[in-house]
């Protein structure tokens, strides 16, 4: 805006100018600012995390006294301690997974072997993966009451208990 200064000359300020070069720098940063580091709203989620499958096998155990015996029946093979999805032997709720002789992978055919020193009582086999535990087979041998093992659930009707 024109101002009258004492000789009666009109001047334009310098603050009219600078105001126009601070809006548009302004403008600029901000622009590069949001193309940047974008904001995070609701149309534009997150990704997803990656989802992991789980391997899908027919397994089944068997004990014979102390020896307990777990066969790939087919499906999936197993891997012991490795990659996404891993497997792990519990039993009597004690993880033996590194105690089981057998190959690695475990694949349709193929089995694995560990003496336990007394007769187990339950026995089961688990996938693990980073978000998520799957029970892929388990049994359990002694059904008659126990102090030691609370029998509930699903192990009461395996077991024909009402």
């Amino acid at each position: 805006m024109p101002d009258k200064n004492i000789g009666g000359k009109e001047t334009h300020g310098i603050s009219d100018s600078a105001t126009g070069v601070l809006l548009t720098l302004a403008l600029v940063i901000g622009t590069i600012l949001i193309v940047a580091f974008p904001p995070n709203l609701p149309h534009n989620p997150p990704p997803n995390p990656p989802t992991y499958r789980i391997p899908q096998a027919d397994i089944r155990i068997t004990n014979i006294g102390t020896a307990i015996t777990i066969y790939h029946e087919g499906g999936s093979p197993l891997y012991r301690g490795q990659g996404l999805s891993e497997y792990s032997i519990l039993v009597d709720g004690v993880d033996l997974t590194d105690d089981f002789i057998g190959p690695d992978p475990l694949t349709a055919g193929t089995n694995l072997s560990y003496h336990y020193p007394v007769k187990p009582k339950r026995v089961a086999m688990e996938i693990n993966t980073p978000h998520d535990k799957a029970l892929v087979a388990w049994t359990i041998f002694d059904c008659y009451p126990d102090p030691e093992i609370e029998v509930t659930g699903k192990d009461n009707l395996l077991c024909g208990i009402q």
